[in-house]
């Protein structure tokens, strides 16, 4: 019975940290490009249940009937990486990446981040920044074009509607080329690490830095949607409910056993 009441106990939990893991997804599925973690579970530890004395029933050779599982535990996190929907947008500088890659970004302390959002802006200096002022770099530095166009008689600011970014993220004003955007991915993302707000870093640059992506795919435009599926959370939570009652149901019937057992068993009869 105490070892009914402690697989339920370490069941229950596992699924409160499971359903804060949804509650995440689901806060967040509206998130431009927003990647959902995946909860996997792992037993604790198995007891071997020994047959009573004399009996004779399906027993392995050391006599035991088999293993209980006493209960399961969160065993790891892992970032889903898969591609969300791709959303137009009809802003210039909104740009989504359809594949792999992320963008690289430069952060006010010098430190590097990697991104899948592309909601970009341009400063007074041309450099091409997120909305939080945060640097997108590609391999020969910082992402920047000449916002003043000289080909007129008089210098005047280029025409940003009419800066165009190519699917392999060169980009053009009137046809000449100003920079490219680089995309940049990680061969195990299992050692990637979310940072928050969409941001992620190698767990080791050494074993695992940040490599050039040769084949880019940048639509300009458009963004990427969150990978989480609303429908499915709820879903999932749901589930994660059920789970929960159940075990608690288990808890109860175990300890409402517990409780007529030492109050009741060799009580003087008469």
């Amino acid at each position: 019975m105490l070892r009914g009441i402690e697989a339920a106990k370490a069941g229950m939990m596992s699924i409160l940290e499971y359903n804060d893991n949804i509650a995440h997804s689901l806060a967040n599925a509206n998130t431009t490009a927003f990647k959902q973690t995946k909860v996997s579970f792992k037993n604790i530890q198995d007891s071997v249940i020994n047959a009573m004395q004399g009996r004779n029933g399906n027993l392995d050779e050391n006599g035991q009937l088999g293993t209980l599982s006493q209960g399961c535990a969160v065993a790891d996190y892992t970032i889903d990486f898969s591609q969300g929907l791709i959303k137009d947008t009809g802003r210039n500088f909104d740009f989504a990446i359809n594949g792999d890659g992320f963008f690289k970004m430069k952060m006010a302390d010098g430190t590097y981040t990697y991104t899948r959002n592309g909601v970009m802006q341009i400063q007074k200096d041309g450099t091409f920044t997120d909305t939080q002022g945060n640097i997108l770099m590609n391999n020969n530095g910082i992402v920047k074009i000449n916002i003043y166009d000289n080909s007129g008689e008089k210098q005047k600011l280029i025409d940003f509607d009419k800066v165009v970014i190519k699917e392999n993220g060169e980009i053009y004003y009137k046809e000449k080329q100003y920079g490219k955007i680089d995309l940049y991915d990680f061969d195990d993302k299992t050692k990637v690490m979310d940072l928050g707000e969409n941001r992620f870093v190698s767990m080791d640059e050494v074993s695992n830095p940040a490599k050039l992506v040769k084949k880019v795919n940048i639509q300009q435009g458009a963004l990427e949607m969150s990978n989480a599926n609303s429908i499915l959370t709820l879903i999932n939570s749901m589930n994660a409910q059920r789970a929960y009652e159940s075990m608690n149901n288990v808890m109860q019937a175990n300890s409402t056993t517990l409780q007529k057992a030492t109050s009741t068993v060799g009580k003087a009869v008469g």
